[in-house]
């Protein structure tokens, strides 16, 4: 970055809309009183976009990290200064500029100091999106790279050379083509990313970043997206193998509307996004092609939570005896029921079903109310209400026994219903 031109700062005295701007954008308080503070990033693309923002981050120009401890701000940065507002708890920067120093995510020179400009810091940002900055009176857009253009685009662009030194960003931006519905990456930026993954950098990302990013996408409107820019910029084959490996398997000819075991796992993906908004499930259906272990593997690699595993590795596992339910005699569906451990745990009988349903409905739009699915949700309702209070017998050998025996007959009378 040290040799890329300065660009002129473009002020616009037209604020964003007042609908839009971030609530309280004034931010007057005691603290943060004197100091040159701007909005930036997320939350002024969001502002833009009228949407909610999760989170406020601002740049602060001027100021030293002794400014910052002595109005009370908490220094929560270690590779360069960051801080918490005492009351807010939202983060003041110092303003900063980069410069890169070694492979990887962290391998960067941080420079602060009093007389980084604004121009400066929001150089070093991904996206011309995300380098726009609002004053502290919130009236003024500040925008030297063209966000609001490319926004009014829904165009996602890089905003300097300096974009190819962080390979987190080929996940950054496979993300915002996920929850930025109907964004577009900009050629140029495509051709860089794709050279940034052949430069092998990608390895060098934490587990815990892949996730972080992984599981942002997945709660988007469109998570598909985010698998399907890392194809295309040639990373899929490096962060996610197991799933790549789908693009040489031929699905048998119930799965008519793909030519893939990858092209299905996305069109599942997508059918469970109309089903639940939780990542979790929505992973869950785009690992169901993969054999149980596989699936588990890839999120212990990635160090998912455990309730990210078990989805993935019950759904896998369990989806298609679900699918033929109605085909087994009731010790079979019993048997299912069991190895599911749903009488102790109902909610992984739902779990299975949604991923079921998102398989099917993948192959045909009728597919979500298919009566195995009703039928073995009926199964665990009735059957949990047997208990030993309503067989009348005391905890014991008896009552394991017992309640087999009822939820067989239970089972097998349903059974005769559908």
């Amino acid at each position: 970055m040290k040799n890329e031109p300065k660009k002129r700062l473009h002020r616009n005295p037209t604020p964003p809309s007042a609908q839009c701007l971030p609530e309280d954008s004034t931010h007057p308080d005691p603290f943060t009183e004197g100091l040159s503070c701007h909005l930036v990033g997320g939350a002024v693309r969001d502002a833009l976009l009228g949407r909610p923002s999760a989170e406020r981050d601002w740049v602060v120009l001027g100021a030293t990290p002794e400014a910052m401890l002595e109005r009370g701000f908490k220094q929560v940065g270690r590779a360069f200064p960051v801080f918490l507002h005492p009351e807010t708890k939202e983060e003041y920067a110092l303003a900063r500029t980069e410069n890169k120093t070694a492979p990887g995510h962290t391998g960067f020179e941080v420079r602060f100091s009093p007389d980084v400009t604004l121009e400066e810091d929001l150089q070093r940002r991904d996206l011309t999106i995300n380098a726009m900055a609002l004053d502290p009176r919130g009236n003024t857009l500040l925008d030297p790279w063209g966000g609001r253009r490319d926004l009014e685009k829904r165009l996602l662009r890089h905003v300097s050379p300096s974009f190819r030194d962080d390979p987190l960003r080929v996940l950054r931006v496979a993300r915002f083509r996920a929850t930025l519905n109907g964004f577009t990456v900009a050629g140029e930026t495509s051709v860089l990313l794709t050279e940034m993954v052949g430069h092998g950098e990608l390895a060098c990302l934490s587990p815990e970043r892949l996730f972080d990013e992984t599981r942002k996408a997945l709660g988007g409107e469109n998570p598909a997206a985010f698998f399907t820019a890392l194809e295309e910029w040639g990373a899929l084959q490096a962060l996610f193998p197991e799933l790549a490996a789908l693009k040489r398997r031929s699905p048998c000819r119930c799965h008519h509307r793909a030519a893939t075991l990858w092209q299905h796992a996305l069109q599942a993906l997508d059918a469970a996004c109309g089903l639940s908004r939780d990542p979790r499930l929505r992973l869950a259906a785009l690992l169901h092609e993969l054999e149980p272990e596989e699936a588990r593997g890839l999120c212990r690699r990635l160090r998912a939570p455990n309730a990210y595993q078990e989805a993935a590795f019950l759904g896998c596992r369990f989806h298609k005896p679900v699918r033929r339910a109605l085909a087994l005699s009731p010790t079979g569906i019993l048997r299912l029921l069991d190895a599911m451990d749903v009488w102790r745990q109902p909610e992984r009988l739902n779990g299975v079903v949604q991923v079921c349903r998102a398989d099917l409905l993948a192959r045909r739009a009728e597919a979500a109310s298919l009566p195995q699915l009703t039928f073995l949700e009926a199964c665990l309702e009735q059957g949990r209400r047997l208990t030993g209070a309503s067989l009348k017998l005391p905890p014991g050998p008896e009552l394991g026994l017992a309640l087999h025996q009822a939820r067989r007959r239970l089972i097998a009378r349903l059974r005769r219903g559908y």
